[in-house]
């Protein structure tokens, strides 16, 4: 049980056994053959004679894997799927945190057959946005799609949750928080920041996702405007995004950056090692040198958003895919620390995750306790009733278990 006052009771949905190959293709069916709409709505956008190449490693669920080119397959497309080793074994949250985004992820001659390719199926772990000298373009030819979820992901109940009210949640909560000038973030954990931002900022941001998303925010991962030298307070952190639990670690963030860590553990270890070997690292994006800025946030805005079954047995890539997929969850807090190109093939950036926090943006709860406050809104409710039980469709299936930390 959670032992930390005040957090609820953890809790995660019944999975299926025996998940088979019949299980998981309709949903997969209707993913080759949608457009890719980005986060939330990944689409492969089959078309007969297209070339689609998967990207795929030991790590990953090979039956995701075989369904996947067996919907390209149907939909006329030319299909090759290439598996690599990957990092078999490797379960260490940090570990994976800091070899990730790398161009050594996996050979050069991959990144060679990606070139003819019309589409590319990132099953692997690879965010190309963070990968120094990639030799292709991520926002040109081919596309790269990420999939590669492990199976329990692709069954029809974790994609059959109404477009509708994904979006309303969306809206709604972007229109309380969005040109608000003060944002105070605590948690249970113990993160305890404030700082301000300017509607430039917002806008700044909302330019950004027009163009990319076609909305003015980045849908089911809405983004509080940051770096900004005005942060002050504590953040703390029991999480890696992309790898799993940690001992709980704290950063004193004082005018916008880490001035110290407090933990003991791994994380907490290679954070003081690591911020004081490249405090004289710049990146175009941060206001000054160093790794050791809060660079990003975000929120989760999915209620039935969780990780992947077995995650915690899992290693490499696939553990960093099936834990990492749980960030979307309504409510939770998504954060980055960092980021700075360290070598010509590195860079170094750090995703951790808040589940427990109070959003108060001008003195508005957007989240209250790790629950997003909007799930509760009658407009939202209104239109979860024409799918089903809105009592049902807004509950949130997944409460982390912080024990595991």
């Amino acid at each position: 049980m959670n032992k930390t006052p005040g957090v609820p009771e953890p809790r995660f949905p019944e999975i299926p056994e025996n998940i088979s190959l019949e299980h998981i293709l309709p949903t997969i069916r209707v993913i080759a053959q949608r457009k890719h709409a980005g986060y939330e709505y990944p689409g492969l956008d089959v078309k007969p004679g297209k070339k689609y190449l998967i990207l795929a490693d030991s790590t990953n669920d090979p039956l995701v894997t075989r369904a996947l080119a067996l919907a390209v397959r149907e939909g006329g497309g030319l299909v090759q799927t290439v598996v690599l080793e990957g990092y078999a074994g490797m379960t260490e949250p940090v570990d994976l945190l800091d070899t990730m985004f790398s161009t050594n992820w996996f050979p050069s001659w991959v990144w060679e057959a990606m070139a003819g390719m019309d589409v590319v199926i990132m099953s692997l772990f690879l965010l190309v946005v963070y990968t120094p000298n990639i030799p292709v373009d991520p926002r040109g030819k081919p596309k790269l799609v990420n999939l590669g979820l492990p199976r329990d992901l692709y069954l029809p109940e974790c994609h059959s949750f109404p477009t509708a009210v994904k979006d309303a949640l969306d809206k709604e909560t972007w229109e309380m928080m969005v040109y608000a000038r003060r944002i105070e973030l605590t948690s249970l954990e113990g993160t305890d920041l404030t700082w301000t931002v300017t509607r430039e900022r917002w806008e700044e941001g909302i330019r950004k996702d027009l163009a990319t998303h076609g909305v003015g925010y980045y849908p089911g991962h809405l983004m509080i405007p940051l770096p900004s030298r005005d942060v002050e307070g504590r953040l703390v952190t029991g999480s890696i995004t992309f790898g799993g639990p940690v001992p709980c670690t704290t950063l004193v963030i004082e005018e916008g950056k880490a001035t110290s860590v407090e933990g003991e553990g791994k994380f907490a270890d290679v954070l003081r090692r690591s911020f004081q070997e490249f405090r004289d690292a710049r990146s175009v994006r941060l206001p000054g040198p160093g790794i050791n800025w809060l660079t990003t946030m975000a929120m989760g805005t999915h209620p039935k958003g969780r990780p992947g079954r077995p995650w915690n047995k899992m290693s490499g890539s696939g553990r960093m895919r099936a834990w990492g997929a749980g960030h979307s969850r309504s409510g939770i807090i998504h954060t980055s620390v960092g980021e700075a190109v360290v070598s010509r093939d590195r860079r170094i950036i750090r995703h951790v995750n808040q589940f427990f926090s109070t959003l108060v943006a001008d003195g508005k709860k957007i989240i209250d306790k790790g629950h997003l406050v909007t799930l509760d809104d009658p407009k939202v409710a209104r239109i979860a009733e024409k799918y089903g039980d809105p009592a049902q469709l807004l509950r949130e299936d997944w409460i982390p278990d912080l024990t595991a930390n």
